[in-house]
């Protein structure tokens, strides 16, 4: 399938980056094409999920795909203070994760308490893992939003803040 493609494109083309000189033309070619692929690879594991739902898959799809979007835009707000701030692109996908991870935390809550979130048993009979998953991968993926939201109001000083970022950003949507 295509998500498949999509996805060993970017297992084999990430360590390809990772090796070359950082900066050059080889390095940003081959993590262009990490990049893309996990975009294309993440976003067919959403509609993937669409038709056969897991709550451990939904919590590393939007990890990864958040991580692999902010590692790579990094790169555009390398020098804030010569006006390369976040634009509405950034400030959308880091609000838009941030009530993704919202969600998960309140289904986790709403299994804690025996509700029923889509698809899981009501009740006594909630296994452990539908309560422990979403409330972990919420607040995983609520830290990293909250995190960029505030360094959109207030750039980091560091000149090299940017590095550590996009490496940070970019092994940790390879991981997933």
């Amino acid at each position: 399938s295509f998500h498949v493609l999509a996805a060993i494109i970017s297992l084999v083309f990430a360590p390809i980056a990772m090796y070359v000189q950082k900066g050059g033309t080889a390095h940003r070619r081959w993590g262009k094409a990490y990049f893309w692929g996990m975009v294309v690879a993440n976003l067919t594991a959403f509609v993937l999920l669409f038709y056969r739902f897991n709550i451990f898959l939904l919590g590393v799809t939007v990890l990864s795909l958040y991580a692999a979007v902010t590692g790579y835009r990094v790169l555009f707000r390398k020098r804030p203070s010569s006006g390369t701030n976040a634009n509405w692109f950034d400030w959308s996908i880091a609000a838009a994760t941030l009530l993704m991870a919202l969600a998960l935390i309140a289904w986790g809550g709403t299994a804690l308490l025996g509700g029923s979130p889509i698809g899981i048993p009501a009740g006594g009979d909630v296994p452990i893992v539908f309560i422990i998953l979403p409330i972990v991968f919420g607040l995983m993926i609520g830290q990293s939003a909250i995190t960029d939201l505030l360094a959109f109001r207030k750039p980091p000083a560091s000149r090299r803040w940017w590095w550590y970022y996009h490496m940070d950003r970019m092994l940790g949507s390879y991981i997933g």
